[in-house]
Parts: C-alpha cells; structure tokens; sequence
C-alpha cells in the first residue's frame, strides 16, 4: 500500500532492543488516520524501492549505548487483498536489524553544528530550492503522487534536511533556536480561528521529538512569559505535548505489544488534558502582564482553549 491515505502506510514503526532509555515521537504515540478516499496499491519486484527515513522521526536515543533497531510495516499484503479497503495487512514484515553506537554528546561539536545549520536555513538559495521542490510537487494530479514526492524528494533538499538536522540537536542553545523559529500562525489562520472557536495546528519541523520535554517546556514557558509576544493556539498545542512527556515520560517509551500501544494512546489523551488545564491556568495569569497585540492573541488563545478542554470530556 502507497504509505498515506490508508492505516497500512501510518503502521510503519522501528523497534529497539531498550525500551528504559529510547522516547518515541508523538506520531508513534497518537497514530494518524486515514484521510478518505484516495490510496494506491503498488506490486512487489524485483526492482527494489528506497525510501530515505529520519529514524528521529520515530524514535530518540536518551543516553548513550549499543542499540538494536529495526523496521516494522504491515503495508505488504498476500494476494490482492479487498478492494478498496485502507486497514493494514495482517502480514507484519521486519527489516534486518541495524546495530546502532550511540555516542555521548560532545557540547564542541553540537555548537559547530548549530552555527551550520543555521546558516544553510538563513540563505536564500537553499530555500529557493526549497520552494521550486515543493511547487513542483503540489503541480502533481494525484494526492498519492504529491505525498509521494513530499515525503521522498522535498524531504531531501538541503533545507528539510537542515530542519531535520536542528530537530535532531538537544542542547541547550539549539532548544532554545528551535523554540524561537517556530512558525507562527498567518492573519488567515488567525481569522479563522476567531471565526470558527477552534485552533490551527501547524507541523512545526523543529519541534518532532526530543529527549529533554523538561528543558524544552521551560523554554516554550519562558517564552509564553514575554510581555510583546503573542501566544496562539498552535504554541499552546506544542507547549501542552512537552508538558504532558514532562509529566509523564513513561508513555513516550516504547510498547512491547498492540495491548499496551492502545493503552499508551488512551492515557497520553488522559495525561494531555491534565497539561490543556494547567497551560490555562499559566496563560490567565501571564495575559495581565501582556500589552498591544500580543494581549488580544494571548486572550483569543485563553477563549479557544477554555472552548476546546471545558467542552470536552
């Protein structure tokens, strides 16, 4: 199956030999579903395809050591299977297992990093081929085709990889730039926010995983505490996601089977309406201390949440 549009393609997963020191992302955690009604079948050959994959995408490494890892997809199926029918193959296909040395950080190193990576975001002609990649792939007739091309050719021009790259870095200086690039929401998503009573959550690149939810949601806090800056819906999003690992760690580790995958899922919804609560409670507060615009957005945010986490369950 093509690897969006059905469940089988959002099954993929890595396994790891230590489930005590690896965190999984947030995709791996709340799985995604499946947008109707556009999926394609591809046949297995001889001619083998390679799709290139950020393992940190799926999983962190929290300390340093020797992992087992490996690849887990039930997007393969015996025999043609039913027709029009997006839910995973009952077959589970592993990859070969890939020995991984994870090697302590080196702050020297992780600051040369940094200082490179930013330069490749901030020049002109990396994003320029950046947009043509992305132009060219929304010029697609398929939705199957534009994904396709999203996720295995943009995913790799120097630019993505370069975000990649930054999302990767935990130190403190690089937490720090990540929470300060995020992408804030246009006046149009603005607009219809106020016009619909709900919020717009955006990829944000720079903020798919980390090891240091603790670190990471003091910065966003600290941040959020700023008098001229405007806290809208999508920050709150990402705030109440590091708050809720913070709190409760163990559901971003590894499962050992389905049971225990579902469970996770369930509780994080539990765990990610306790941090929806204790978020507002920080935003009443700080809003007093904000001024001009960043008022009237912090206070549309305060409306919108109050909407979404009163109102529900």
């Amino acid at each position: 199956m093509d690897e969006t549009m059905n469940f089988a393609g959002s099954a993929n997963r890595f396994e790891a030999s230590s489930n005590q020191s690896v965190f999984l992302t947030l995709t791996q955690i709340v799985r995604s579903g499946a947008i109707c009604c556009e999926w394609n079948k591809r046949y297995l050959s001889r001619q083998p395809l390679t799709l290139k994959r950020e393992l940190t995408d799926y999983l962190r490494f929290e300390k340093p050591g020797t992992y087992s890892v490996f690849f887990v997809t039930n997007r393969v199926f015996r025999g043609l299977g039913k027709t029009n029918d997006p839910s995973p193959s009952t077959l589970t296909l592993t990859s070969n297992i890939l020995t991984l040395n994870i090697l302590p950080d080196d702050p020297e190193w992780d600051s040369r990093l940094l200082f490179t990576i930013l330069q490749l975001l901030d020049n002109p002609h990396v994003k320029a081929n950046y947009l043509a990649a992305v132009k060219h792939a929304k010029q697609l007739d398929t939705e199957t085709g534009k994904d396709f091309a999203m996720t295995n050719i943009v995913s790799q021009t120097e630019f993505v990889t370069a975000q990649q790259a930054l999302n990767v870095l935990d130190s403190d200086d690089a937490i720090r730039q990540r929470v300060k690039m995020m992408q804030m929401e246009s006046k149009e998503d603005l607009t219809m926010a106020r016009n619909s009573g709900g919020g717009i959550i955006l990829s944000q690149p720079f903020l798919k995983s980390t090891t240091r939810a603790e670190f990471f949601e003091q910065t966003m806090r600290a941040r959020a505490e700023e008098p001229d800056f405007g806290v809208d819906y999508d920050y709150v999003y990402w705030w109440i996601r590091f708050l809720a690992q913070r709190n409760h760690p163990e559901v971003f580790r590894p499962s050992t089977d389905e049971l225990e995958r579902r469970k996770k899922e369930a509780d994080y919804s539990k765990y990610r309406r306790e941090a929806e609560l204790q978020v507002l409670e920080n935003l009443q507060s700080l809003a007093q201390n904000k001024t001009g615009e960043a008022k009237k957005l912090t206070a549309l945010t305060i409306r919108t949440l109050k909407s979404l986490t009163i109102g529900s369950p």
